[in-house]
């Protein structure tokens, strides 16, 4: 069998190239599951990044907030915002620890 991605020979019952390992057997061209060419794992990729986003933008926003607080001598306020930053940090980390983007 002959591979549609590379074109090296196969053995005939092989599911998988054994030179590039795209898939070659019988329901080859349909997508499986983690590819990143759309449906709902592309959502999935999508909605990750965003809240990676909102949760570092938050964590940033949080803590610079917090130091322009404590300057201006507002502690509640800087309390706050660094409470606030740091759950934008801890939140940008679990992210990246649990669903890292880019797999």
């Amino acid at each position: 069998m002959t591979c549609p991605r590379c074109g090296a020979t196969n053995r005939e019952d092989a599911a998988y190239c054994d030179s590039c390992g795209a898939p070659i057997g019988p329901g080859a061209g349909r997508p499986t599951r983690g590819s990143r060419d759309g449906g709902a794992d592309g959502l999935v990729a999508w909605m990750t990044v965003d809240w990676l986003l909102r949760f570092a933008i938050v964590g940033i926003v949080g803590i610079v907030a917090a130091i322009v607080a404590a300057t201006a001598g507002v502690y509640d306020y800087a309390t706050f915002f660094l409470l606030l930053g740091i759950v934008g940090c801890a939140g940008t980390w679990y992210i990246l620890r649990h669903n890292p983007v880019g797999d």
